[in-house]
């Protein structure tokens, strides 16, 4: 027998998946509907979790890393102008975000510039390259964008350091959040420069998945 209260005030509404992931120890998910059930604007931080519950803070710290590798939470590290640490921003769901190694690869032609012309000078590089030609096919850019040689040379210098897998899965990503948050960036804010926060994301991300999270590795009350 289950017994229930009938008032509906002081609720907080959860998502049944979020109580049935497997994946996602039972303390993680208490910390994780603690979390939901605070204001907006609550100031999130290690000791101020601490505050609220009965675990210790090493024991809050690993709790979010946990939530961090099952994609329900991203700690943003926000630094001053002199590049010091200030603090973290928490972006939290209440369902874990798409996983980039998830996401299907298709078939896809990439583009060689030695075989459009033996004169490297002579290269138009207002073509679309094989990644930008995808971006083009899921209606991402048009193929008149005025930008479109700008996507070429990013994608020309990231092939350079990693591998066309990689790239297209991140690239890919990228593409599905912004249409999911009908282009607007991680702040509810419209993007208004879209090649920038193309680039930008797409970078991130990249050193995110191959461990280059040097920035993200610091304990938000451990650093002075």
């Amino acid at each position: 027998m289950v017994f229930r209260e009938d008032n509906r005030i002081n609720y907080t509404k959860i998502s049944n998946e979020l109580l049935k992931d497997k994946e996602l120890s039972l303390p993680a998910k208490g910390l994780l509907i603690t979390m939901l059930s605070l204001p907006d604007d609550w100031s999130y931080s290690t000791l101020g979790l601490t505050s609220i519950v009965k675990e210790s803070k090493n024991t809050i710290h690993r709790l979010l890393k946990e939530l961090e590798s099952k994609n329900y939470l991203i700690r943003k590290s926000i630094r001053d102008d002199k590049g010091r640490f200030v603090k973290y921003d928490y972006v939290i769901y209440e369902l874990p975000y798409p996983n980039i190694r998830d996401t299907e690869l298709p078939d896809m032609e990439i583009r060689d510039d030695n075989k459009l012309n033996n004169n490297k000078d002579e290269i138009d590089k207002t073509l679309p390259s094989g990644y930008t030609s995808e971006l083009i096919r899921r209606g991402f850019i048009s193929e008149n964008d005025f930008e479109l040689d700008k996507y070429n040379t990013l994608f020309d210098e990231l092939k350079k350091e990693y591998d066309y897998q990689l790239i297209y899965k991140c690239s890919n990503y990228i593409i599905k959040m912004m249409k999911l948050n009908k282009n607007k960036d991680e702040y509810d804010n419209p993007i208004e420069d879209k090649y920038n926060y193309f680039k930008t994301s797409l970078i991130n991300n990249l050193r995110y998945i191959t461990q280059d999270i040097s920035l993200w590795d610091f304990d938000d009350d451990e650093i002075s």
